[in-house]
């Protein structure tokens, strides 16, 4: 059985993976027989291109998309911050946006992959609330993407039945504007999942999918895109996937080793890794439903589920 070691294994935790944010850590080479598997696993899936089929504009003013109006019941019920009011719940995420941005302005970074080490540790809810603070402060419109195709999760968060999902577009059985839905009043874009996927690794390594970020910002303009990944340890979607610029991995104390974070770190190491979130803490001096979210600091790499229970 494993055991979870939780926050008396905190300072171990930190050792291992905080430095400094004006001294990047040293990078750590992958040894191990599944790095190895992972990455040739990569290099040799299909790379069948898809044709989608978008207008492009550059002024997200000028884009026809579906509206986002989620209940805010609903929201309240799986813990998205979206129209909340209450300061307390989300000062934590605000904290989190402030010190993920600053390293993302600095690197010139315009993407990131928000993971965790196993499911059930709170890597959409994050990504959702993030995704809505990061567009409460910064100019430049965000994007959410739910690419987490083996379990998709951000439109159940959002109590959304969306007609298409990012892996249609991804087929070319849909356009890009179909898939878009924008939070309304607001400059966040969410390109839902829909179902599980069977064939995630070629849609992760399509040619739409590495053009993406470039068509998106034909679409609509500079903006700063996110995409929801899959657990680190339950598949190999993480490192299918290159077209983004850094990652965020999310743990939580009731379900995260440092063995699971030792591993996520080897797995890791060739891509950049801004830091690690410590989710659902039972302690802490104030506590909210929302549980806890802790930035460890900076590990900078060189660059770079079925197997698993539920997310």
């Amino acid at each position: 059985m494993k055991k979870n070691r939780g926050l008396e294994k905190v300072a171990k935790v930190v050792s291992v993976f905080g430095s400094r944010p004006d001294r990047p850590a040293a990078s750590v080479e992958p040894t191990s027989e599944k790095v190895r598997e992972n990455k040739e696993k990569a290099a040799s899936i299909a790379k069948a291109p898809v044709k989608p089929v978008v207008s492009h504009s550059g002024d997200l003013k000028k884009v026809r998309v579906n509206s986002l109006r989620p209940d805010v019941a609903t929201l309240r019920g799986n813990r998205i911050l979206i129209g909340s009011d209450n300061e307390s719940e989300a000062m934590a995420y605000k904290v989190l946006r402030t010190k993920l941005f600053k390293v993302m302005k600095e690197n010139k970074w315009m993407s990131v992959g928000i993971t965790s080490a196993n499911p059930t540790e709170g890597k959409t809810t994050t990504a959702i609330n993030l995704a809505y603070m990061l567009e409460q402060s910064i100019e430049l419109p965000v994007v959410l993407v739910d690419l987490d195709m083996h379990r998709p999760n951000v439109h159940k968060l959002l109590g959304i039945k969306p007609r298409y999902g990012i892996a249609d577009y991804l087929r070319g059985e849909a356009t890009l504007v179909e898939v878009i839905h924008r939070l309304k009043g607001a400059n966040l874009l969410v390109l839902p999942g829909r179902t599980a996927e069977s064939d995630c690794g070629r849609l992760l390594s399509s040619r739409a999918m590495k053009d993406f970020g470039r068509i998106m910002m034909e679409l609509i303009g500079p903006c700063l895109i996110m995409y929801d990944m899959a657990p680190v340890l339950a598949v190999d979607d993480v490192m299918v996937f290159d077209g983004k610029d850094c990652n965020l991995v999310v743990t939580a104390e009731s379900s995260t080793t440092t063995d699971d974070l030792a591993t996520v770190m080897e797995l890791l190491a060739d891509q950049n890794t801004v830091g690690y979130v410590l989710n659902k803490s039972r302690n802490s001096v104030k506590r909210t439903r929302y549980g806890y979210y802790y930035y460890y600091g900076y590990n900078y790499g060189s660059r770079g589920y079925a197997s698993k229970a539920t997310t």
